[in-house]
């Protein structure tokens, strides 16, 4: 009988670290997923504010018409224009 309390309490001990090691996991998956998110909206921001400087006049009066256009149409209801 001891020895199966002695298993029992072994197996119990088990599965609370597996439990402990499986939420930290998470918790360390989360923030690594978030960093590498908020890296990837860093990089796309140096991006963008790169072209933004280095369009033409003529490119910037398209995106604005565009960016015009689109505004309208969501304002009139229509959300997905592709």
């Amino acid at each position: 009988m001891e020895l199966k309390k002695v298993l029992e309490d072994a197996n119990q001990k088990h599965f609370e670290l597996i439990g402990y090691l499986t939420l930290g996991l998470r918790t360390y998956l989360k923030d690594s997923q978030v960093k590498f998110i908020e890296f990837v909206i860093d990089e796309n921001s140096k991006e963008f504010n790169f072209i933004e400087k280095n369009r033409t006049v003529a490119e910037k009066l398209v995106v604005g018409l565009v960016d015009s256009f689109i505004e309208s149409q969501q304002a009139q209801g229509i959300k997905n224009i592709t």
